[in-house]
């Protein structure tokens, strides 16, 4: 009897530490919204668009702009991947702040939605 008993306990702590250690993938979907101003010219936003679209874990970029004021906002879809063991591959957010800034414009706010 004191076998068996053992035998399942064993099987059963068994199964709860496999399942407290399995990988469960999950993608965190953000939006960042970053204000960005001095916009002069649209050829600055088609460079930092290519420089963004290089960047690991940005789906979506879109940008609004008042060429009147050379004030706009750039919006960004980033995905994050997520495990069960809480394990993150973080996206970088001060890389985009250096793209920014590498482009002839200036860095203003930052939102995450």
């Amino acid at each position: 009897m004191k076998k068996i008993f053992f035998i399942l306990l064993f099987i059963f702590l068994g199964v709860f530490a496999y399942s407290q250690n399995s990988d469960y993938r999950y993608t965190k979907k953000t939006e960042c919204v970053y204000t960005i101003q001095k916009i002069i010219e649209q050829q600055q936003l088609d460079n930092l668009q290519s420089d963004l679209q290089k960047v690991k874990g940005i789906s979506d970029i879109k940008f609004i702009c008042k060429w009147e004021s050379g004030k706009g906002q750039l919006i960004l879809s980033v995905s994050e991947n997520i495990t069960g063991t809480e394990n993150i591959e973080n996206f970088d957010m001060s890389v985009i702040k250096q793209l920014i800034l590498k482009n002839d414009l200036e860095f203003v706010d930052f939102i995450t939605k």
